[in-house]
């Protein structure tokens, strides 16, 4: 599941770039014919963002990481002890 968050994640990245890119006055981006392309994106804008953010969600929870957050610093850590969560669903 490690592929759906590299995935996930530039698509992300990628597609807030390509919305404000065919949207706004950049160096080429109004050379070109982008008005459809810019209200497609636009329009499905909530759907691209779900869709990937949920990729990062499930990609981070299926691969077993837990974020530990202490008053130092951020780290993500693999979970180790999976038998607990086992152990809840009995």
């Amino acid at each position: 599941m490690k592929k759906l968050f590299w995935v996930g994640l530039p698509g992300l990245f990628l597609f807030e770039i390509a919305n404000v890119y065919f949207i706004m006055p950049m160096p080429g981006s109004q050379q070109m014919n982008s008005i459809d392309a810019a209200y497609f994106l636009y329009k499905w804008r909530w759907v691209f963002r779900g869709l990937f953010g949920m990729m990062i969600i499930i990609g981070l929870f299926r691969q077993g990481l837990r974020i530990i957050m202490s008053k130092r610093s951020f780290t993500i850590q693999p979970l180790k002890c999976c038998h607990l969560l086992r152990s809840h669903r009995s």
